[in-house]
């Protein structure tokens, strides 16, 4: 049977072979630091912050991969020099989001994936971009993980489209060898009419020489039960988590969304962002469970960058977190610079029960119509200097919600505490940065506590948390003191002496409803 070719195998071949040869010894004198045992505590981790090159409105699909091709293969080369295990690259990094929506327009963008199992550099298999990525792999000895469109025939085979094949936006994963070892195609579609669902959706992990199973997931599959939390039902503990986020305030820009999962969870998660602050595409990190963030990028102005750290290959078990207090001692670099000119998208809180808060007081409980409370208790700290009519308000909500322009929807519950920038429900979800330099009462004390509804037969991932400071900076697990009370009389409550310096933006309590879309 003749293999299919994507008309992108027809762009200029990246002059990288030199590039692989002269750094190959490098590489291989690496080999006794990447080539990891299964009895090491750790593993070194690499997300990339990517901005794209290339514009279809300019360059054909072939020349824009080529562009982003060359770029990809530096950064694999200077991950190695560090001795990074595992190298994750963003959702349509190669491509640009700027791929076409129409489904033949898009095939000059998608590359041909071999089967699992197959070497693409050795046996020159696939798309040529599939091979260099494949040579890269092996030369430089680390794994390394891309984002692609992928075409792949499908004659004859249940579902196939009318054109004979399928489209998808595919997650493919190359070992220390060059070995194509795993492929994930994006189950919940974010208005990419070019690609196809899978049917059933894939539960996909791979299984590394440093002793960690990885399960992949993508963008908007973080909603979804299927497949991100189905993994942590089947006991997968590390995950991988190309993105091209659009940044929502005040509850979901990249950072609380990554962040979040991965407390809820406890799972070490590496999420790799597209750059692109105008379209609202921003933020990327390597998180450690309900420690936090190791690492992580919402910098505006940072264009391309590599994120390193370093993630235990054993998380800490969910029972020994659960029914206990928690006090971290670590913290993180802060590494966030919101540009004015980076858009958000903005959450209509009309259905949420709120009330400022009132400095002169230092108590407030609310509860939604349908019995969902939540507590707040404070001491705010007086400040000199202008106090502007900002405030801090409490913030409830107990319901389902859209998302995507209102293609899907999902049941959470919040308990938050949210900076407005003034006495308007809606400056609530704003982008109120470029007014942080005047003075506000900060929180000498600050307890939040949400009466959650949390059965520990039936719910696997544990109530999560997320805290953004005024500067769109996480605020670190290691500022507050958390507890989790699983079984009747549910809750989950966070308490902190240490945030007389911190002007809060956001800080929120959350339990979500998985569902399948």
């Amino acid at each position: 049977m003749a293999r299919l070719v994507s008309r992108s195998e027809s762009y200029t071949r990246v002059a990288i072979f030199p590039f692989l040869l002269m750094t190959a010894l490098l590489s291989r004198n690496c080999a006794s630091v990447n080539q990891r045992g299964q009895d090491l505590d750790t593993y070194k981790a690499a997300v990339v912050e990517y901005q794209p090159e290339g514009s279809p409105w300019q360059d054909t699909g072939p020349q824009i991969i080529s562009k982003n091709l060359a770029n990809y293969l530096q950064f694999i080369g200077n991950a190695s020099a560090n001795g990074v295990d595992i190298i994750v690259f963003p959702e349509y990094g190669l491509t640009t989001l700027g791929i076409p929506r129409d489904r033949d327009a898009a095939k000059p963008f998608l590359l041909s994936v071999p089967p699992i199992g197959s070497n693409p550099c050795r046996e020159q298999l696939g798309s040529q971009a599939v091979q260099e990525m494949s040579c890269a792999a092996q030369s430089f000895n680390i794994y390394v993980v891309v984002n692609c469109g992928e075409i792949r025939d499908c004659t004859g085979q249940p579902n196939c489209p009318p054109d004979n094949v399928f489209q998808f936006n595919s997650n493919i994963v190359f070992d220390r060898v060059g070995n194509l070892v795993a492929k994930y195609e994006k189950a919940n579609l974010y208005f990419e009419d070019q690609f196809d669902k899978p049917d059933p959706v894939q539960l996909n992990t791979f299984v590394t020489d440093f002793g960690v199973t990885f399960g992949l997931f993508t963008c908007f599959d973080i909603i979804f039960h299927d497949p991100a939390v189905a993994l942590v039902e089947m006991g997968v503990q590390h995950f991988i988590f190309p993105t091209a986020w659009v940044d929502e305030l005040p509850f979901l820009t990249a950072i609380q969304a990554q962040a979040s999962w991965a407390y809820g969870s406890n799972s070490n998660l590496l999420g790799s962002g597209y750059h692109q602050p105008l379209g609202g595409q921003l933020g990327s990190g390597i998180y450690e469970g309900v420690r936090g963030a190791v690492t992580y990028t919402f910098d505006s102005d940072s264009g391309s960058t590599m994120l390193v750290g370093n993630l235990p290959t054993r998380p800490q078990p969910r029972h020994k977190i659960a029914d206990v207090n928690t006090k971290f001692d670590s913290d993180v670099e802060l590494k966030s610079n919101v540009a004015a000119y980076h858009s958000f998208l903005r959450e209509d809180l009309q259905n949420y029960t709120t009330a400022v808060l009132n400095f002169a007081l230092d108590q407030e409980l609310l509860c939604t119509e349908n019995e969902f409370c939540c507590q707040v208790n404070y001491k705010m700290r007086n400040v000199s200097g202008p106090i502007s009519l900002e405030n801090y308000r409490l913030v409830v909500f107990n319901g389902t919600r859209t998302v995507a322009a209102k293609t899907a929807e999902y049941d959470w519950q919040v308990c938050a505490v949210v900076r407005c920038l003034n006495y308007t429900l809606e400056s609530c979800s704003e982008n109120d940065k470029a007014s942080s330099e005047i003075h506000l009462p900060n929180f000498e004390t600050f307890q939040l506590k949400a009466f959650f509804d949390v059965k520990p037969e039936t719910t696997e991932f544990l109530p999560t948390f997320n805290a953004l400071d005024a500067q769109f900076a996480l605020i670190s697990p290691s500022l507050f003191s958390i507890e989790t009370n699983v079984g009747e009389n549910s809750a989950m409550q966070i308490s902190s002496n240490s945030l007389g310096q911190v002007n809060i933006k956001t800080v929120a309590l959350i339990k979500k409803v998985f569902e399948t879309e």
